[in-house]
């Protein structure tokens, strides 16, 4: 009785893990919404929808889509990005072997070779390993539009929030950005760009369940946060 009672929960913790967080946010800046964003995660699938809702000089226009399918660990396969900002329409995609990745960019029609450490993520397969890990480690390299970057991520701390769709016992982390390459990175989209900075502090709100509830980027004197609004299973 005691091993099938156990099966089950096995088996209930495998399926929970399994399940899709699909969840819509509201991004602001300055006390103003600037931006639709809706996140689709599962554990080899990434999904990150972002669109303008008010074109400000400080943040133009922008209807971008990132996906990204990984194999085990939360190590990506394949990142396509698909960049619409303002009068910019581009197609990038990435593809990871071991040892080596190939990025393409339609709108230049080049090819990108460049050697990477076996263990790179690029930044959404990273913030997915670490809503599905409680303990996450110090330090993580990530893709940077062919540069590598050292991510260093604090160990979690305990606290409660209040969202649009409830109170959590969020877990928070904080995150922060170092080239390992002297070498600038081309540029490719209005927001991985932004992301990787060494002047980026990032700090992230998770619940139990490993949804990420609400992030706040801080660049010198400005400020931007995401908080989730609609929560689908």
């Amino acid at each position: 009785m005691k091993k099938r009672l156990y099966l089950v929960l096995v088996l209930w913790l495998i399926a929970l893990s399994m399940i899709a967080i699909r969840a819509e946010y509201n991004v602001n800046s300055l006390g103003i919404k600037i931006a639709d964003l809706e996140i689709e995660m599962e554990r080899d699938f990434i999904d990150i929808k972002i669109e303008s809702t008010k074109v400000l000089p400080l943040f133009p226009h922008i209807n971008n889509r990132y996906i990204i399918r990984s194999r085990g660990d939360f190590i990506p396969e394949r990142y396509k990005r698909i960049v619409h900002q303002g009068e910019l329409l581009d197609e990038i995609e990435a593809v990871y072997e071991v040892g080596v990745a190939r990025m393409t960019q339609q709108s230049v029609d080049s090819e990108y070779v460049y050697d990477i450490a076996d263990d790179t993520r690029d930044f959404f397969s990273l913030l997915n390993l670490i809503c599905n890990t409680a303990k996450p480690q110090r330090k993580y390299i990530v893709d940077g539009n062919s540069r590598a970057w050292e991510a260093s991520v604090s160990p979690a701390s305990a606290e409660k929030i209040k969202t649009k769709i409830g109170s959590f016992n969020a877990r928070k982390h904080v995150l922060s950005f170092k080239p390992l390459s002297p070498e600038k990175a081309p540029y490719m989209d209005m927001l991985t760009h932004n992301l990787l900075s060494e002047d980026i502090v990032l700090t992230l709100w998770i619940s139990s369940e490993g949804v990420p509830l609400k992030a706040q980027i801080k660049k010198k004197l400005l400020g931007m946060n995401w908080e989730i609004r609609e929560l689908k299973r």
